[in-house]
Parts: structure tokens; sequence; C-alpha cells
């Protein structure tokens, strides 16, 4: 097998690299294409205060809910609902955990169940007033 010299080696490299730098120039703009159709989601978007009174103590955790209208059986089955929680000033979806304190959601139609609950089970202390946002993704057919 023969050894390529440097300087050859060199000489092949730029040849290379100036084959691969080739301008192309920009076309004439072409004619604008026809509007899209409507999309398939309809949002709907609110927040709630939960003050801690709001949470009911069960055996192992604390729950409270929040109803909302717009969680129909459609959403249940083709939408989505997203709950976020207003935490130091930031904004976190849930599931969110601190402290090995854990508040997670469930929905059914109507309405958000929260539980809050400690990680290595026993009951935490009762939650804070805290503001939640939810965000609701409603199929349109």
């Amino acid at each position: 097998m023969k050894h390529i010299k440097p300087l050859n080696f060199i000489v092949i490299l730029l040849l290379l690299i100036s084959a691969a730098c080739t301008k192309y120039e920009t076309g004439p703009k072409g004619d604008p294409g026809t509007p899209g159709k409507a999309g398939n989601l309809i949002l709907f978007e609110f927040t709630k205060t939960l003050d801690s009174l709001d949470w009911s103590k069960s055996e192992i955790s604390w729950i409270a809910e929040i109803f909302a209208d717009q969680i129909t059986s459609n959403v249940v089955l083709k939408g989505e609902v997203k709950v976020y929680v207003n935490e130091e000033n930031k904004w976190w979806v849930l599931p969110f955990g601190k402290n090995y304190i854990f508040t997670q959601s469930s929905i059914t139609e109507g309405k958000i169940r929260l539980i809050n609950e400690h990680i290595h089970g026993g009951v935490p202390a009762r939650p804070a007033k805290k503001t939640y946002r939810v965000v609701i993704l409603s199929p349109a057919n």
C-alpha cells in the first residue's frame, strides 16, 4: 500500500473542500399556498386559587377538587388537561414534588381531583394556599 505524502494530502483535501462549497443562488419567490384548515382543538384556560381549607383529609393524603364544565366526556376520551401549580412565582406542571411532598391530578368529567401526599407514607401537613392553572385541550370534532 502506498502512503500519501502530506503535501499531496493537503492538495486533495483542498480540492474536495472547494468542490463541496458550491454556492447556489436563490430563485424567484413562488406563489403563496392555500390557507390550511381550522385547527382541531379548542383551548380553555383558567386559574383557581385553593385555600388551605379547600383540602379534605383522607387516610393517607389531602384531596381537593377543581370543577370545570369544559371537561366533557370528549375531553376525557380524546383531549388533554394540564394542571400547573404556582410555586415560588414559577409555574410547574403536575405531578409536582417538593421535599417529599407530591401533588398529582386526575380528571373525570366536570372536575379535576388533586391529591397531595408524602412519598414515604403518612399524611403530610395540610397544603397551603396556592394558585393552580388549568389548560384544557378539547377536540373540535
